[in-house]
C-alpha cells in the first residue's frame, strides 16, 4: 500500500509540474542528473563509445563491422518540433475543445502503465485512451487517429542520425529500429518512412512485445528473432536503456550525445 501511495504521489508531482514549466525544468534537470549519476555508477572505469554528431564516416566505418545496426527510435533518428514531448497534447487540447486534456492525457499513460498486466508495465496507445475515456466523453478511435497526426507533423530526421543511416545504407549494412514506446511498430514504421528512414528492415517496439530495453530483453528478443549468431550494435539517447541495457543483452552500444 506504501508502495501505491508514493507512486500516486510521482503521479501527481508530475501532473502538476505539466502546468508549471519552471518547475518541469527543474524535476527534468534533477532526473536527468541522477540517471547520469547511476549510470556513472554502474558503469565506472567502463567508458562507453559516443557519438555527439560529429564526423558520421568515421562512426559508419564502426558500424558496419557489425552484422545488424540497431538503432533507437525518438531523440535519436527522430526529433519532434516541440521542447517537451508531452506539448504535442496542447495541441491536441485546442483542437477538440477538450479542457484540461493535456494534464489529463498525461495521467492517462500513468494510470494505463500502472493498471498493465505485462511484467514490465507495457502499453499501447489505445489503453491510453480507454483510460481517457474516464474523464471525457469521447470518439476514442478519432482520439487516436488525431493524436498520430499530429505526432507525425511533429516528427523530422535528426540531420546527424540521418547522414549517419544514409551512410550505412550506402555500404549496404542491415539496419533495425528498437523502440520503448506505446505506438504500435506499424505506426513507427510510418513515422520512419515519412522522415526518409526506408532502408530499416524492422521495427521493434516494446508495446508490441511487452518488453523493454532497460534490462535487455527486447534486445535479446530481438536478437532471437533475427538470428542468435549476428553481432548487434545499438545507438541511443538514453545511456540506461540504450547502452547498458543493449550491452547486458550482449550487444556492443554507442550513447548518442547530441550537441547542445
Amino acid at each position: 500500500q506504501k508502495r501505491l501511495s508514493l507512486k500516486a504521489l510521482k503521479d501527481r508531482l508530475w501532473h502538476y509540474s505539466q502546468r508549471h514549466k519552471n518547475l518541469y525544468r527543474v524535476l527534468h534537470a534533477g532526473n536527468v542528473l541522477f540517471k547520469r549519476a547511476k549510470a556513472a555508477l554502474i558503469r565506472r572505469g567502463r567508458p562507453c563509445t559516443e557519438f555527439n554528431g560529429s564526423d558520421p564516416i568515421k562512426m559508419a566505418e564502426l558500424f558496419s563491422r557489425y552484422d545488424v545496426v540497431s538503432f533507437d527510435i525518438f531523440d535519436t533518428l527522430i526529433r519532434r518540433d516541440v521542447p517537451i514531448p508531452t506539448d504535442l497534447f496542447y495541441r491536441l487540447e485546442e483542437a477538440n475543445g477538450l479542457f484540461d486534456f493535456h494534464d489529463n492525457r498525461i495521467l492517462a499513460e500513468a494510470d494505463a502503465r500502472r493498471k498493465s498486466t505485462t511484467p514490465n508495465g507495457e502499453i499501447n496507445i489505445s489503453d491510453i485512451y480507454r483510460e481517457l475515456s474516464e474523464h471525457y466523453i469521447l470518439d476514442a478511435e478519432k482520439m487516436i487517429q488525431d493524436e498520430l497526426a499530429a505526432e507525425k507533423a511533429s516528427c523530422s530526421a535528426d540531420p546527424a542520425m540521418y547522414e549517419l543511416y544514409r551512410l550505412l545504407l550506402e555500404k549496404g549494412c542491415r539496419m533495425v529500429a528498437v523502440s520503448d514506446m506505446y505506438l504500435p511498430g506499424k505506426v513507427l514504421r510510418d513515422l520512419l518512412d515519412g522522415c526518409g528512414y526506408t532502408g530499416i528492415e524492422h521495427v521493434f517496439v516494446s508495446c508490441d512485445c511487452g518488453m523493454n530495453k532497460g534490462n535487455g530483453a527486447l534486445q535479446r528478443f530481438v536478437q532471437s528473432e533475427m538470428g542468435d549468431s549476428l553481432r548487434f550494435i545499438h545507438i541511443g539517447d538514453n545511456r540506461l536503456s540504450d547502452v547498458d541495457g543493449s550491452e547486458s543483452a550482449g550487444w556492443s552500444a554507442v550513447w548518442y550525445r547530441k550537441k547542445k
